[in-house]
């Protein structure tokens, strides 16, 4: 556990991964636009990192509770609020 931990609050930035690989954030969110349906939703983002994703659903109108291993990603997604 601790290895993962480290990986992600001091080696990987999660947050940029995204922005270089476009397309799996663009096809992942067609998939979610597919499959989640309803409005204003209550969504548990376990294992969300940064939040990229919980943003995204957030700002369709889903209440979204965000939770990560990394205390790192649940700072960058307290500052990307």
């Amino acid at each position: 556990m601790n290895e993962v931990e480290n990986w992600y609050d001091n080696v990987y930035d999660e947050w940029a991964r995204l922005d270089r690989h476009r397309l799996e954030f663009d096809i992942t969110k067609r998939y979610m636009d597919e499959y989640i349906k309803g409005e204003t939703l209550k969504i548990f983002d376990i294992g969300g990192g940064p939040g990229r994703y919980s943003f995204y659903l957030a700002e369709k109108g889903h209440k979204v509770s965000l939770l990560d291993l990394s205390r790192k990603n649940i700072e960058v997604a307290k500052s990307k609020i």
